[in-house]
């Protein structure tokens, strides 16, 4: 007796899903959504200035650290999706 009778089928979707995920890396649709990076950078950037306003000095370097590796994040998938558009 089998604990899923239904094991074959399952595997047959994950392979379909990485399938798909893998054509849609490779037809370019995740190379340009390298802005959320960016959007994330000013969100953190934002709660940074707000946690330093209301004087919580712990809060707003945090948040003003994790901005800044947003915002090195971003550049990084930036400068990756322009280099995969020029091949």
């Amino acid at each position: 007796m089998q604990f899923w009778p239904n094991a074959a089928a399952v595997k047959h979707n994950y392979s379909q899903v990485a399938s798909v995920k893998r054509d849609a890396f490779e037809t370019g649709m995740s190379r340009n959504l390298y802005w959320i990076w960016f959007v994330g950078a000013a969100a953190w950037f934002l709660d940074a200035a707000l946690s330093l306003h209301h004087r919580e000095l712990g809060s707003g370097v945090l948040a003003t650290a994790i901005s800044a590796l947003f915002l090195a994040a971003g550049m990084f998938f930036r400068k990756q999706a322009r280099r995969g558009g020029k091949s």
